[in-house]
């Protein structure tokens, strides 16, 4: 016993060893406080900046102003609103959104920053404030707004620096009250004249990409306010909602619809399910099926037969998970790639086969054609490998829609729960048809080549396509999510490597490379995402480094005003979107008729799931699929002129700008 102890202890020192050396090695990821001694992380020390903020009241010459002050820690500086690009960052002041209040102009500094040549920046003048610094901006209040009792929230949002070194960039929050203020020379007052007529700056331009000659100069939007804030705040989701379901149902809007339109949904579903197996994302593992395919044309018909059903079983069981998912928490088509967690799990999953696949190690699933050589698993294929087979399908086919499901899986949301897992029961069984058809018929494969040593080859450029398919999840994971589920992946590389030295030991050896594979692979999980004793994982670090990442291109700006919007819903991950937006929208007559019409190009990103519950309803009152398009007139924004929801072609894209007609004002 006590050798199993000691055996089991010195593994994990091992372990323990190589992850807290790792963690001495990391730079200080710093949150805006000094760090303790271990690597930068441990107990917090007094903040480094403090903010405090004020405003005044107007009076009939000059407006109302607000005042933030920075208080920064003696040796340490920030650095300027003013600061250009190309060096450290800059400060920025971001206000809360109010109907209170509204800036009126831009914050200047009440003291000039210190300014020094840095040659470490090739040249660039670095502009920095030290001790303390305070900003003042105009402002305009609502009429009968309690000034006694108004609050202006807001953040500034700054890099602080010492002589030595940088902490990562960060946000110190304030809340401003009724105060006295300071006094300013006549020169910052100066473009107070004539404030009350004065249009605010924070109607907020939304950032619109410079225009290029060979594409789309699309708006990139995430949230509905950025939407609505486009239309001068004319979208209401009571009346938007309401008239795309008198859109859709047309004459039939109010009366219950006929058996016949669930018939019409079920069939459509189950032809789309039988396309979708030849869209591009379920390629990947699809290959892998026509290993079990060759062996079983030399199989007996029921053993081939109950291996595909139990290929369909695990499709088709995923595909009720979905219609649960549709029916109790109204998740969309694909919508779970929206989670940064599932994009994580999945990438581990597809490596950990990939690696199977080139002769790792052995998936310990009987059966499974990853497992051993391929000769071998394709003559003992089993229930349970197949079945996984079918759930890995059907999870890497959900990126894709296939041509008139889309149609199928949006219309049937706002249905009843049982035409709901109808429907998607019958994609399921539709995507499942052909291999259930193998089964019955085995004779359909017989044109495949015979059992030999090409299936092992095959097997291993499989694996390398599996690989390929991480990097494509790897691709559209959240940027913070990137480096810790890189590090992941090469920690369950190691626990499998660990586990295949001992395939061929006794039970018990077996066990124990189990054991110390999952502690290891559990430690590496805990250093990458979590954290322990007080040690930040590399995913609170890669957080705080995301939110100082700034843009450095430059970008134009789309003022509100009364425009036709041509909204594109998609997503990083799906690669119809993709395939729609080069062959149907970036095409020569779509772009002519946006700049004839003026039309405004919005690019909704889908890639995460919705930061609101304004812009969950908005999605939701569209019922948009990935892709999806929505065109929104500009005499009333609230009657789209045309939905298209998966793969649309270029026809109804014209004919809803025709119909939704031209922007009332001109982009700029």
């Amino acid at each position: 016993m006590l050798r199993v102890c000691i055996r089991f202890l010195g593994s994990a020192a091992v372990v323990a060893g190589l992850l807290i050396s790792t963690c001495s090695g990391q730079a200080q990821p710093g949150g805006g406080r000094p760090r303790g001694p271990l690597g930068g992380f441990g107990p917090a020390g007094e903040p480094v900046v403090s903010v405090e903020s004020q405003f005044t009241a107007p009076t009939a010459d000059v407006p109302g102003r607000l005042f933030v002050t920075a208080k920064i820690k003696p040796g340490w500086h920030i650095y300027s609103i003013t600061q250009a690009r190309g060096g450290p960052i800059a400060t920025t002041i971001q206000l809360a959104p109010s109907e209170a209040y509204r800036r009126t102009g831009d914050f200047q500094a009440a003291t000039l920053p210190e300014k020094k040549v840095e040659p470490l920046f090739g040249g660039l003048e670095v502009e920095s404030h030290h001790d303390e610094i305070t900003w003042h901006a105009p402002i305009e209040l609502a009429p009968g707004v309690d000034l006694a009792t108004l609050t202006i929230e807001g953040a500034i949002r700054a890099q602080p620096c010492d002589a030595s070194s940088c902490l990562p960039a960060q946000k110190f929050p304030f809340t401003a009250r009724l105060g006295r203020g300071m006094d300013l020379p006549k020169s910052a007052l100066s473009a107070d004249v004539g404030w009350r007529d004065a249009r605010p700056p924070e109607s907020a331009p939304v950032q619109r990409e410079q225009p290029v000659t060979h594409g789309i100069p699309w708006v990139r939007v995430k949230t509905f306010a950025e939407v609505n804030q486009l239309v001068e705040g004319r979208v209401d989701l009571d009346e938007l909602e309401a008239n795309v379901r008198e859109l859709e149902t047309g004459a039939q809007a109010g009366r219950e619809r006929g058996p016949m339109w669930a018939v019409w949904l079920i069939l459509i579903g189950f032809l789309g399910g039988i396309l979708l197996n030849i869209m591009p994302c379920v390629l990947p593992v699809i290959g892998l099926k026509i290993l079990s395919f060759v062996n079983q044309s030399g199989e007996d018909r029921f053993r081939a037969l109950m291996l595909n059903v139990a290929f369909s079983a695990g499709l088709i069981s995923v595909f009720l998970l979905l219609a649960a998912l549709a029916a109790g928490m109204n998740l969309q088509w694909g919508g779970q790639f929206q989670y940064p967690w599932f994009n994580v799990t999945m990438a581990v999953v597809v490596f950990a086969m990939g690696i199977s696949f080139l002769g790792i190690w052995e998936i310990p699933i009987p059966g499974f054609v990853g497992s051993g050589k391929a000769a071998d698993a394709a003559r003992r294929e089993g229930l349970a490998g197949a079945f996984f087979m079918g759930i890995i399908t059907t999870i890497l086919a959900t990126p894709c829609t296939g041509p008139g499901m889309a149609v199928a899986v949006t219309a049937v949301m706002s249905e009843p729960p049982p035409l709901i897992f109808a429907v998607f029961l019958a994609v399921g069984l539709g995507m499942a048809s052909p291999y259930l058809l193998i089964g019955v018929f085995p004779r359909l494969v017989a044109f495949l080549p015979k059992p030999g040593a090409w299936m092992e080859a095959f097997k291993q450029v499989m694996g390398f396509v599996l690989l390929g398919t991480t990097v494509w999840i790897l691709s559209f994971i959240h940027w913070p999510y990137l480096v810790p589920t890189i590090g992941m992946m090469f920690g369950v590389w190691g626990a499998c490597w660990w586990i295949q030295r001992k395939a061929v030991a006794e039970t018990k050896e077996k066990a124990w490379a189990w054991t110390e594979a999952i502690a290891f692979a559990g430690l590496v999980w805990v250093f990458m995402f979590p954290g322990l004793f007080g040690v930040p994982g590399i995913l609170t670090v890669m957080n705080e480094r995301w939110e100082y990442v700034t843009e450095d291109v430059d970008r134009a700006t789309v003022t509100p005003g009364q425009y036709t919007l041509m909204v594109d819903f998609t997503a990083d991950w799906c690669i119809n979107c993709k395939v729609v937006e080069a062959t149907v929208l970036e095409t020569e007559a779509v772009r002519d008729l946006i700049d004839r019409n003026r039309v405004v190009p919005v690019k909704f990103d889908m890639t995460f799931s919705p930061e609101d519950e304004e812009t969950e309803r908005f999605v939701q009152a569209l019922r948009t699929a990935q892709p999806s398009l929505a065109i929104l007139p500009a005499r009333d924004p609230n009657r789209p002129t045309t939905i298209l929801r998966g793969v649309y072609t270029q026809g109804p894209v014209l004919e809803g700008l025709e119909k939704a007609g031209p922007s009332i004002d001109t982009p700029g």
